[in-house]
């Protein structure tokens, strides 16, 4: 009997570690150029939850063991700063940044608490979860000399239904790739492209 239960609190163990290792992953940031022993700072956020780690160190090279997820990194050192969003791997699989920093020219507020997929349209930032409804899309309204900054949410469009997989701006305008939702698929092909304008603080489409 205290075999058994020997036998079954290892098994318990074993199967906690292995999911410990599958559900983490390692961070390796490399600095450049050298800092000459200023002080850095490293942020890694998890898109998903919001939290913030925070590691400040001399070192231009880290490691840093993080549960597995998309993280936002940011590096700051000697007036210089550095900007990615990676996705870790399982089983303590490394991913290695390599943060070339650059002295910062200019910083303008544009949005408060965007989400994970962003762009710019005619100033103005937009911020949807990554693959989600056309509809969902946060448009953060600049702040004037009387009124904050504020967010509308894009409104149901008779012309576009689907999911954002993405917004790109072109000489000739703003692009939407949406995959389309069942109601609106015609001659099965379930992606479309559209030409966007902003009117009203909203987003459509143009035939332009």
């Amino acid at each position: 009997m205290k075999k058994k239960i020997i036998f079954m609190i290892l098994g318990l163990l074993l199967i906690f570690i292995v999911l410990w290792f599958k559900n983490h992953s390692t961070i390796k940031i490399t600095v450049s150029p050298n800092t000459a022993n200023a002080e850095i700072v490293y942020k890694f956020i998890n898109q998903s939850n919001q939290k913030v780690t925070e590691i400040k160190s001399t070192s231009n090279t880290i490691k840093k063991i993080l549960p597995r997820g998309n993280y936002e990194i940011w590096v700051s050192a000697n007036n210089s700063s550095y900007f990615t969003v990676v996705e870790s791997k399982r089983f303590l699989g490394q991913t290695a940044v390599e943060a070339k920093t650059q002295t910062e020219k200019v910083r303008k507020f544009v949005g408060d608490n965007p989400d994970s997929c962003m762009d710019y349209i005619n100033k103005i930032l937009l911020s949807y979860a990554c693959n989600s409804s056309f509809n969902s899309i946060n448009i953060h309204m600049p702040a004037t000399a009387v009124q904050p900054t504020y967010v509308v949410k894009n409104e149901a469009t008779a012309d576009i239904f689907g999911d954002t997989e993405g917004i790109i701006n072109t000489p000739s305008g703003s692009l939407a790739l949406v995959h389309a939702s069942a109601e609106s698929e015609i001659g099965g092909q379930p992606h479309f492209i559209y030409k966007l304008v902003m009117a009203n603080q909203r987003l459509k489409q143009t035939n332009g």
